[in-house]
């Protein structure tokens, strides 16, 4: 939970300063807790990576900013060579992903001694006979770990903002929360995750095929939702203005 007005008078109370809560709480009650600690691009900061790399855990971070000079640097050193790998992806009969990676360790963050690996992914995104290009960067404390692992990482990143962060705020109401007490905020959430789970359970354990069908949620929960008007003597409020 964020925690402002134990923080009024220094303002740095935020979403980072909670996680960094999280992390040091989840390193004393299991120690190594993780590998990696994946983020969005919120957390190409200094002091996100020296607090990650403290507890011997390596960070992986999304960056989109192009103002930062880290990279400024990175994309100079880029632009004067060739991509370091190139693999291709193939998503079913129609989709193909072509990617061209360039890798290069030890580029300075802003404090001048945090030194990362800066990688630049540029993706050719061909459906049928349509094809996009996309370019995305990130830094990592991993010198080890492939490109290829890499860019898998991160693109199981933007599947968990996209099928569960951005679900929950459009379609779970996770957005203002009109209780304001810790308890109270904690026992909303918790009410709204479990029942986001037990749908998800639903959809992919109960309905044969759900994914291969490529079913959408939304008309499944149309078709419940149908169904529950239907029902003789249904005096549920939430359906009354129906």
């Amino acid at each position: 939970m964020l925690e402002p007005k134990r923080d009024s008078s220094y303002k740095d109370e935020g979403e980072i300063t909670s996680a960094k809560r999280l992390i040091r709480k989840l390193h004393k009650n299991f120690n190594h807790f993780a590998d990696i600690v994946v983020a969005d691009a919120l957390y190409c900061k200094t002091t996100w990576i020296k607090e990650v790399t403290s507890l011997g855990v390596d960070a992986v971070v999304r960056v989109k900013d192009k103002r930062l000079n880290i990279v400024k640097n990175a994309l100079g050193i880029f632009k004067s060579r060739q991509a370091d790998d190139k693999w291709i992806v193939n998503k079913g009969s129609n989709k193909r992903i072509k990617i061209k990676a360039w890798d290069e360790d030890d580029i300075e963050m802003a404090d001048k001694k945090t030194k990362v690996r800066f990688i630049k992914f540029i993706e050719k995104i061909q459906v049928g006979d349509n094809i996009k290009i996309k370019e995305a960067w990130i830094i990592t404390t991993d010198k080890i770990t492939s490109v290829k692992t890499l860019w898998e990482i991160m693109h199981k990143r933007w599947n968990i903002e996209n099928n569960i962060f951005h679900q929950l705020k459009t379609e779970w109401h996770l957005d203002h929360c009109f209780i304001h007490s810790p308890t109270g905020i904690e026992a909303v959430l918790m009410f709204i995750f479990i029942s986001f789970n037990l749908m998800q359970l639903y959809f992919f354990r109960c309905i044969r095929g759900f994914r291969e069908k490529k079913m959408l949620q939304v008309d499944i929960v149309e078709d419940l939702r149908d169904g529950m008007l239907m029902i003789k003597k249904w005096k549920n409020p939430i359906f009354a203005k129906t």
